[in-house]
């Protein structure tokens, strides 16, 4: 969703380009070249070619992330404007980058394997040896300090940019699997969990919380009313968080102007001035996407 301001001289012959026109087309022209530049690297890169011949899966996965999806190239779908007092401005709507689904689903699949493989050291060394100080050992100095330094690996290691990619690395993987250690020292996984190395690596595997069968123990199915429901409220979301997005994104995520400093840090001069409207109005709309 994007915006614009028209505030071109209409008696201004229109063969002759404007400065304005001439400035968007550089900066349309400068936009795809960063665009080709980020889906197409350069294999003059010493890091990318000597990932490309002794690690095949490293390259093969810098390749799915180089598009580095920083700059919003996408061109409107179409495009509508609504005059605003002498000016005009001009909304578009653009589809979805497909490529930052790709790769959302690449980082959630690399999460995936990370967790199960954390899991066969987590149920032989900790499980196992409940109680002991191993266990502990292990717990503390092994798998924890794992989860703190996997986002400082993993993300200069898979060259990502994107800061949306980035909190997906620092906020699944690590914090899921330190819970779940903190769980399986102290014995307060859920129920079924620990039956076998199966059950315990599918629930370190997955994000969401699964429910077992407390006899078989053997995961439930989920009916195609709950699928339904789930993709439902998906989309809901998907298309609520967007709009707020989109209709914030021109005013820098602040719509309501609030005071600053000559650096540009908010100027709080007293507890009070937490509870002015500006601010207020400003978190509730933050607030709203959730």
């Amino acid at each position: 969703f994007t915006q614009e301001k028209d505030t071109s001289d209409i008696n201004q012959s229109s063969i002759t380009p404007t400065k304005r026109e001439i400035k968007q087309t550089h900066t349309h022209t400068s936009r795809r070249a960063r665009y080709i530049q980020q889906r197409h690297p350069s294999s003059n890169n010493p890091a990318h070619t000597y990932a490309q011949k002794n690690m095949p899966l490293l390259g093969l996965l810098k390749q799915v992330f180089s598009n580095k999806l920083v700059t919003d190239v996408r061109q409107p779908l179409f495009i509508f404007d609504i005059p605003q007092g002498e000016d005009t401005i001009t909304y578009g709507f653009v589809a979805p980058e497909l490529l930052f689904w790709v790769e959302l689903g690449v980082v959630l699949l690399v999460t995936a394997i990370c967790g199960a493989l954390t899991s066969i050291l987590i149920y032989n060394y900790i499980v196992r040896q409940r109680g002991t100080w191993n266990a502990y050992l292990v717990g503390y100095g092994i798998i924890i300090p794992i989860c703190i330094a996997f986002p400082y690996v993993m993300i200069p290691l898979l060259e990502i940019e994107n800061k949306i990619l980035k909190f997906c690395h620092i906020s699944i993987f690590p914090i899921l699997t330190m819970f779940r250690c903190s769980e399986a020292m102290y014995g307060f996984s859920p129920p079924s969990v620990e039956h076998s190395h199966q059950t315990f690596m599918l629930y370190y595997a997955n994000i969401p919380h699964i429910h077992f069968d407390p006899k078989t123990h053997v995961p439930l199915k989920s009916s195609w009313a709950d699928v339904k429901e789930k993709l439902y409220y998906f989309v809901y979301e998907l298309c609520v968080v967007g709009a707020v997005l989109s209709f914030l994104s021109p005013f820098d995520y602040v719509p309501w102007t609030v005071e600053e400093k000559g650096d540009g840090v908010l100027l709080l001069k007293e507890v009070g001035s937490l509870f002015r409207w500006n601010h207020i109005l400003n978190n509730l709309m933050g607030a709203s996407k959730y």
